[in-house]
């Protein structure tokens, strides 16, 4: 792998190279900074549901863990939602007030928001990240919380990684009845990453603006659906054919074949409306406006200008809680992509924030993959690809370059 990013550091010309970008933007490491890769910081605040709290704490003795969230709570902060005139009970949500200080508060030394994995509030040095647990579950009290905190990021101009419930609260009906100022859509340092049934299920949702649950109900009872609506197929692997590896030497005559995909390059999405699979991406992200990170065979990013297509290297065991690592590493990576954005705003070929640490998510956990697989082989397990974290990031970016 190292010999894939030999002489980066010396200047990144191809900025829509993305492999090579990585290196540029990714700050100096040292091994502080490794533990706060892998451990995600010194320091970790749970606010949860105190039906969770003694479960959580039970996790390491290292967690400071406050059971915030609960609907019992008298002392609540109203929260309009939706642009209605009247004072209608449903245009309004309540939250708890205490909730609302420690979001309010943490949110102006925050550096991204992850919503889906975890619920944590973690600081090392100046990376501060708020995880919104995977165990936040479908009750609608949680999920107002979790749309809070969304509405609160976006307004700081935050970055927010998507994953998990916080996907199934972007699906609900009733969440997109609301005032559009107060929904997670239109936002460029926002990223989704969803699965197969993720995907189709924000497809539904967005592109053909139906209800989810009445069409999932409807197809359970064995209704037909028109012919005219199209439902993005559940793989990636119609562009496999297509993709040119990044291991693999590009020659100059592929390079120039408008047909072929190089594994990690960026390219426009309405030269490759041929392939399903990019085009349905591509789609998705440009009527949500937001970064898709379609989770697969194949990974698409797209912020529905250009996409990103990632694929190897490719671990032979497909470990639960994967997408929690990808979703971390790419929260991490919003960070450091918003301030390298930021310092290069003249390059008119640069990608966004939300492609660049969306594909940082997919390249590096596909690499920790693969050497926890090495090392574990059938037996691997995601506490093992965390294990793998700080040798492959020492391998691909040594602490000791010259970034």
């Amino acid at each position: 792998m190292s010999k894939i990013l030999d002489n980066v550091h010396e200047e990144v010309n191809d900025f829509m190279n993305l492999p090579k970008l990585l290196r540029a933007v990714i700050p100096q490491l040292s091994l502080k900074a490794y533990k706060a890769l892998r451990n995600g910081g010194d320091l970790a605040l749970v606010v949860c549901h105190e039906a969770a709290s003694t479960a959580i704490k039970s996790y390491s003795p290292e967690l400071i863990v406050l059971p915030g969230l609960s609907p019992s709570d008298t002392d609540t902060f109203e929260w309009k939602v939706k642009s209605s005139t009247d004072n209608k009970e449903d245009n309004y949500r309540r939250i708890p007030t205490k909730l609302s200080k420690i979001i309010d508060s943490s949110l102006s030394r925050c550096s991204a928001v992850i919503c889906g994995p975890y619920s944590t509030l973690k600081k090392k040095n100046n990376l501060f990240l708020i995880y919104f647990h995977k165990g936040l579950g479908r009750d609608k009290f949680m999920l107002d919380c979790c749309a809070y905190i969304l509405k609160s990021a976006k307004d700081r101009k935050i970055p927010v990684v998507v994953d998990g419930d916080g996907l199934f609260l972007l699906c609900d009906a009733d969440y997109n009845e609301w005032a559009e100022e107060n929904r997670f859509e239109n936002y460029e340092l926002g990223v989704l990453t969803p699965n197969a049934m993720e995907f189709r299920r924000l497809w539904i949702r967005y592109v053909l603006k139906m209800d989810v649950n009445k069409y999932e109900q409807s197809n359970n009872k064995g209704k037909a659906q028109s012919n005219e609506v199209h439902l993005p197929p559940m793989e990636t692997s119609d562009c496999l054919p297509h993709i040119i590896p990044i291991s693999q030497i590009v020659t100059e005559e592929e390079k120039k074949d408008i047909k072929k995909i190089v594994e990690g390059q960026c390219y426009s999405c309405e030269h490759f409306q041929h392939i399903s699979s990019i085009a349905d991406t591509g789609t998705l992200a440009k009527t949500l406006r937001l970064t898709i990170l379609r989770k697969g065979v194949v990974d698409v990013v797209s912020d529905g200008k250009y996409f990103v297509v990632s694929c190897s290297p490719v671990s032979l065991r497909r470990c639960g809680g994967q997408g929690d690592v990808l979703a971390g590493t790419a929260g991490v990576w919003a960070h450091w992509a918003k301030q390298f954005v930021k310092e290069n705003s003249s390059k008119n070929t640069l990608p966004s924030v939300g492609v660049i640490s969306a594909y940082a998510g997919s390249f590096l956990l596909r690499h920790f993959a693969e050497a926890a697989f090495k090392r574990k082989h059938r037996s691997t397990l995601t506490t093992d690809i965390i294990e793998a974290i700080p040798d492959v990031l020492e391998e691909i970016f040594p602490s000791n370059a010259k970034l």
